[in-house]
């Protein structure tokens, strides 16, 4: 077997124990508690993911590895959202009554008010525990395959967030953003460089495109949009270029990117060329209802009042945005533009639109 194929079965034992760990404790333990066993679910999949890039491992043998960190991929943030959606939407008065208290109470504040959080939280936890979906985990390539199979026509293109592992100074480095390739029944998996330059890349794309020439004046495709596309999607699609149906999960700096402005080697736009749609996780692609046929009716909301407060909140209700420390949010600058442009679309295409 050798060395790097006793390290993956380890790892793997290790991913495996983990997912039982989360699974059974996710519904009993405040989530505080849980970040530990979140956090070393990524750090293990780290070592993976290194070792896979060290041993220039082929596709077929990337496939259980991306299918256990395209489901791994914001688990945390998801699992938090459904627990505070479980709050949120609970009718029973003993949850809306610990959450309260639990907004008024500081952590920060001294050690009684930390102890008295915590006992809080555990309480609520308690309480909540039943309505919480179990976290389960699928066999990576099983997960993968599931993936594929429901994304028809379309490509699954995949930025992860890592920690490179040096198993010859067996020190972890810098991060690095890892590209996949994924549907019509391909597979491509590649490393694509430090975040910090890819983002610093990102950064510039974003004050070019804030920046359009004046009225006028000849127009040019930005550099950045050149170059972020030969750093990010180039190793992932090739001399081929990017073509038809797409589907982006993103992860860190990479998920403020617009990946239709990207520009390819001949100056063309993506957007002319391709088409994409962006997920939060691989996850949302297998979650119920999300390959349903759209009913036609669209609800467009845009241009959000972030300091209306004429609605008050139902008695017992925790206060939002109780700790914003008294900052103010300014209007977004053409966002009431941008929501009449995009329910225009709509209406034009007979669709049914609320705005």
């Amino acid at each position: 077997v050798g060395e790097a194929g006793l390290a993956q079965e380890a790892f793997a034992h290790a991913l495996r124990l983990n997912a039982v760990r989360l699974a059974a404790t996710a519904g009993q333990l405040q989530p505080e508690l849980l970040a530990g066993s979140f956090a070393m679910r990524r750090q293990i999949l780290d070592l993976v993911v290194s070792l896979r890039l060290a041993q220039g491992d082929d596709a077929q043998r990337w496939r259980g590895t991306l299918g256990d960190l395209l489901q791994s991929k914001g688990l945390q943030s998801d699992f938090m959202a459904r627990r505070a959606r479980a709050i949120g939407l609970s009718s029973d008065p003993e949850v809306r009554s610990l959450a309260a208290a639990m907004e008024k109470v500081d952590p920060s504040a001294g050690a009684a008010d930390y102890v008295q959080r915590g006992q809080l939280a555990q309480a609520l936890q308690a309480r909540i525990a039943r309505s919480l979906p179990p976290l389960s985990f699928e066999d990576g390539a099983r997960f993968l395959a599931q993936v594929e199979q429901h994304l028809g026509d379309e490509t699954l293109v995949s930025i992860s967030a890592y920690t490179r592992f040096d198993f010859a100074s067996q020190q972890f480095g810098a991060r690095h953003y890892l590209g996949a390739r994924a549907g019509r029944g391909q597979l491509q998996v590649a490393d694509l460089g430090t975040t910090a330059a890819l983002d610093a890349l990102g950064g510039r794309l974003r004050a070019d495109l804030a920046h359009p020439p004046a009225r006028g004046a000849a127009t040019a495709v930005p550099a950045s949009a050149r170059a972020i596309h030969d750093a990010l999607l180039k190793p992932l699609f090739g001399a081929r270029g990017v073509r038809g149906s797409h589907v982006a999960d993103l992860d860190g700096g990479a998920a403020l990117l617009p990946l239709e402005a990207l520009a390819d080697g001949r100056g063309r736009y993506l957007i002319d060329d391709s088409e994409w749609r962006y997920v939060s996780s691989a996850r949302a692609l297998l979650q119920a209802g999300a390959g349903q046929a759209h009913s036609g009716k669209s609800v467009v909301l845009a241009d959000p009042a972030y300091d209306l407060q004429d609605a008050a909140p139902a008695a017992g209700a925790p206060e939002r945005g109780a700790s914003s420390g008294g900052r103010r949010f300014a209007r977004l600058p053409q966002a009431a533009g941008e929501g009449s442009a995009v329910a225009a679309a709509l209406r034009r295409s007979n669709g049914e639109v609320t705005q």
